[in-house]
């Protein structure tokens, strides 16, 4: 059964939710288990972030060019305009996609380290052999995971297209769709440890929409602040286990829970 955790961690509603991820940032940067983790991917985020903006630099004019060729007179004007815009798009969707991809082999060792340095009970250690399947899996349901966001976006991009009302619906619309795929994106990696499907996840979240989102804006923003958008990967996957363990000790997971893994 999993222990108590300490008052100033716990999570309820929208304020816990969203106060969750900044206590996990104090944990990850006071406790050497987890700060080793959080430093390497920190780098990897580092590294990721500055190849995703080269390449939207670099690709998004080649992309544009390729379905619109850059016009002359004033009309060039609104070929730039929509350079920036798609850049914009790739860049608040790449921000969030691709350091999860990279970073996802040390996601589970990470997980780990907080359950042990809260004495929460996980489904065990294992050798090489699991330590290995597991990074497998954990980039290939990142993969996954990263793919719904892009679907998401693909149905909403439409809106974007239309002035006015449409460009306000697709960003209000764009940018809640994008917080709930975070509480989602974390959450699922250490309930993937406990063998749950991705619709077991998806349901524990809509049960719990405050916290839900409260949790996933706290990471949203996180993501823009320059340097500690870095540790916001450890930082959210520390939290997202600290509120699913907390889910579990209330019985606040709706029944279809997967099993511990073995």
């Amino acid at each position: 059964m999993s222990v108590p955790l300490p008052a100033p961690l716990r999570a309820a509603g929208f304020g816990g939710g969203f106060a969750l991820p900044f206590h996990a940032l104090h944990l990850v940067v006071a406790v050497p288990a987890l700060r080793r983790w959080a430093l390497a991917m920190a780098a990897i985020t580092a590294l990721s972030l500055l190849a995703l903006v080269a390449g939207l630099l670099l690709g998004v004019p080649v992309a544009l060019g390729a379905l619109w060729t850059r016009p002359e007179g004033w009309l060039v004007a609104l070929w730039y305009l929509a350079a920036l815009a798609l850049g914009a798009v790739g860049l608040v969707v790449g921000v969030a996609a691709v350091p999860a991809v990279v970073t996802a082999p040390l996601a589970d060792p990470l997980v780990e380290a907080t359950e042990r340095h809260l004495g929460l009970q996980g489904p065990g250690a294992g050798g090489l052999g699991r330590l290995a399947a597991e990074a497998a899996a954990g980039v290939r349901k990142a993969v996954l995971r990263v793919s719904l966001l892009l679907a998401g976006h693909a149905l909403l991009l439409p809106l974007w297209l239309l002035p006015g009302a449409g460009h306000a619906a697709w960003s209000l619309l764009s940018v809640a769709w994008t917080i709930f795929w975070l509480a989602f994106e974390y959450l699922d990696i250490p309930a993937n440890r406990f063998g749950w499907r991705f619709r077991e996840v998806a349901r524990t979240l809509r049960a719990h929409p405050a916290t839900t989102f409260g949790f996933g804006a706290a990471v949203y923003l996180l993501l823009w602040v320059p340097v500690l958008n870095t540790l916001f990967i450890p930082a959210a996957t520390v939290g997202a286990t600290i509120l699913f363990h907390e889910l579990r000790a209330a019985g606040g997971i709706p029944a279809g829970g997967g099993a511990p893994k073995r």
